[in-house]
């Protein structure tokens, strides 16, 4: 973590109770686990493996797709993961994934959505992070901290 980074999560330490209270006591294992704990905020993965988004796939619906739009999708999975945090490829999913036309699988785009999140961690959430976007029912949000808080990272605010 930078210095700077370190001093943002040190306020936001020092400002829950709960943390602080680890802090105060010297207690860095048990901090380190509190400030990388899941929490229920939904954050856009920056790396969805392309066998994740096949496996939300529904097959049986993925055929009812015009061409353009399932070599869309075949070409998205072509160059690695799959970056959900950047707008075009979660427009781009939902304008793949849109029912309309011969298409009807409204629960095709939610499912595809819902593989592109993860759970962010308390510190992930103190950061700064942009405003919750949402795509096919699933809303996320795009965070500038996605890192893992080390026992030697929390011991380190100490000395900031």
């Amino acid at each position: 973590m930078t210095h700077d980074e370190l001093i943002t999560l040190k306020a936001a330490v020092v400002a829950d109770p709960a943390a602080n209270a680890l802090f105060v006591a010297g207690d860095m294992p048990t901090l380190t686990a509190y400030v990388n704990a899941l929490t229920e905020t939904d954050a856009w993965r920056p790396a969805v493996p392309a066998g994740e988004m096949v496996a939300a796939l529904r097959f049986a619906t993925y055929d009812g797709l015009v061409a353009g739009k399932r070599d869309a999708f075949r070409l998205m999975l072509e160059y690695g993961p799959v970056d959900a945090t950047k707008a075009a490829i979660r427009n781009g999913l939902g304008d793949m994934f849109a029912t309309g036309g011969t298409y009807s699988d409204a629960q095709q785009l939610p499912k595809m959505m819902a593989a592109c999140v993860e759970k962010a961690t308390w510190a992930q959430t103190k950061f700064p992070f942009t405003t919750p976007a949402a795509v096919g029912g699933v809303t996320a949000i795009k965070r500038d901290f996605t890192g893992i808080v080390t026992v030697d990272e929390v011991s380190a605010l100490v000395g900031v």
